[in-house]
């Protein structure tokens, strides 16, 4: 089940566990979008690098 569906259900029921449940997924949502945004903050600076590098070398 997604969050969306699970908090629906939750809300709609008055089901704390399942609201537990839907919390998890969007903590989980929040945790792979947060390690992708250090993945990306980590590899934007290297390839600019590589590419003002590549522009020296291939320059000369």
């Amino acid at each position: 089940m997604s969050l969306t569906v699970t908090a629906r259900e939750a809300i709609r029921s008055k089901d704390s566990n399942l609201l537990t449940q839907s919390m998890r997924f969007l903590k989980a949502h929040y945790r792979f979008f947060g390690i992708m945004i250090i993945v990306m903050l980590v590899l934007y600076p290297v390839i600019i690098l590589l590419i003002v590098l590549g522009g020296v070398i291939g320059g000369y």
